[in-house]
């Protein structure tokens, strides 16, 4: 599925494909990688709701011949949505785009109609057809049980119908025909957006997450304290929900969260190993320390800053990684020496192959041959356990080119770069590094050389 935007931050236009296991964003400072980052990020995991009309509502169910007296008496309903929205094409698209430019405030923490003329659409809008496969794609993860609030869930059956249950305590008798008319509509609202949401499991590491591990605590703490004061409320400047959200976390982030007993807490300690050089430990209120062996319980605030900054991902891995997940990661490089870069490099695409879709903004030239290089290796079998046995590859970190993105932002756009065999060209980087050789070898040469 691609996500397609238009004037949004700098970006006039760009192109996302939301299903590569690994995506890369590259390309100048300041050209919109962030921007689109956070838009990826809101419609994972905001449930927007369709503003259609009562009278929209009423026309969708009814034509499809749906009786919701009868899901209050049976306490189910199986229902059909390439039935229901038979006919609503041009309608149903509109609302979608709608909702999802609308939440765009909130994703930014920006109320000052930033994003009137902001366009958000997806592949499946664009014809009827591409509409009616999209509807036959079981969307609440995979045939997963989705709960909305115990009020409703929605169970994807083998024949690609839903069925519609209705929780214990849903109240199914009601006063007067305009309160049970109220609660089919409020239902018939949950069961449509539900459908056409794209809500996932997503996780953000922000390039802000230094800050975040350091001073996240105290953050949390004085804006609960802040917005609870009325007259302070109005001038309170709000954080994108990015950043809210890692705050959050970082508050929650303590020893009472189950460590994850698979492969995820084996990629942790490699990075604790490999990377940090010691262990990273959280107690019960959420403080965080580091012990090398040689000082132990260092407070994170002492520590150096490569510990700052993998520390949130080190977490990440060890509580919250999950199969089906996106992991957006904003400048993993942050604070790395070459040699730790190339090994980021890899553990994320250890973690691309375990079922976790990654998206890395990035501006490391380290980082990106590296991605190349698995590339590479995942593409041909001719003398491929010589290469891995020769610099230390394993095949658990090998890519294959064909679940690989990259996209290039530049001059208000954001463009696929092809993937091949090869890897992909990193367009703006590449040529700084070649004019940076080409100006080392002129000065070496005029001014060392006979």
């Amino acid at each position: 599925m691609k996500l397609k935007l238009k004037n949004i931050g700098k970006i006039k236009e760009a192109e996302i494909d939301l299903d590569n296991q690994l995506t890369v964003f590259f390309g100048p400072n300041n050209t919109g990688k962030t921007f689109i980052s956070y838009a990826v990020y809101g419609i994972r995991t905001t449930r927007p709701m369709v503003d259609f009309s009562d009278t929209y509502i009423d026309e969708l169910y009814l034509s499809a011949g749906y009786n919701f007296l009868e899901l209050f008496s049976n306490k189910w309903l199986d229902i059909d949505f390439k039935k229901l929205f038979s006919g609503k094409f041009n309608s149903t698209i509109k609302g979608v785009e709608k909702m999802y430019s609308k939440k765009l405030d909130q994703v930014f923490g920006i109320y000052n109609n930033t994003f009137d003329n902001t366009k958000i659409s997806f592949s499946w809008l664009e014809n009827e057809n591409e509409f009616n496969k999209f509807l036959d794609i079981p969307n609440f993860n995979r045939k997963q049980v989705l709960s909305l609030n115990g009020v409703v869930t929605l169970t994807v059956l083998e024949n690609n119908f839903t069925r519609v249950s209705l929780g214990e305590n849903f109240k199914t008798e009601f006063d007067s025909d305009e309160e049970r008319t109220l609660e089919i509509r409020r239902l018939q609202r949950i069961i449509i957006n539900t459908k056409l949401s794209l809500v996932e499991p997503c996780f953000f590491l922000p390039a802000e997450r230094i800050g975040i591990t350091v001073f996240g605590k105290d953050l949390l703490l004085n804006r609960f304290k802040k917005t609870s004061i009325p007259a302070e409320r109005n001038d309170f400047v709000s954080y994108s929900s990015v950043i809210n959200d890692s705050i959050e976390r970082q508050f929650k982030t303590n020893s009472s969260l189950e460590k994850n007993l698979d492969d995820y807490n084996v990629l942790a300690t490699l990075l604790e190993d490999d990377i940090l050089k010691g262990n990273l430990r959280v107690n019960e209120i959420g403080d965080v320390f580091f012990d090398d062996g040689i000082v132990k319980d260092v407070s994170i605030l002492n520590t150096s800053s490569t510990i700052k900054s993998l520390s949130s991902f080190v977490f990440y891995l060890r509580y919250y990684a999950q199969k089906g997940q996106t992991l957006i990661i904003d400048e993993p490089e942050i604070n790395l020496h070459p040699e730790n870069q190339v090994k980021i490099a890899r553990v994320l695409a250890k973690l691309s192959r375990m079922g976790v879709k990654v998206i890395v903004s990035t501006h490391s030239d380290y980082i990106i041959r590296e991605f190349n290089n698995l590339i590479m290796l995942g593409s041909t079998q001719k003398d491929k356990k010589e290469l891995l046995d020769k610099y230390g590859y394993f095949e658990d970190e090998v890519l294959s080119y064909k679940n690989v993105g990259a996209c290039h932002f530049n001059d208000g756009l954001a463009k696929q770069v092809p993937v091949d065999e090869l890897g992909f060209e990193a367009i703006s980087i590449d040529d700084v590094i070649s004019k940076q050789n080409k100006a080392t070898n002129d000065i070496q040469w005029t001014l060392f050389e006979d």
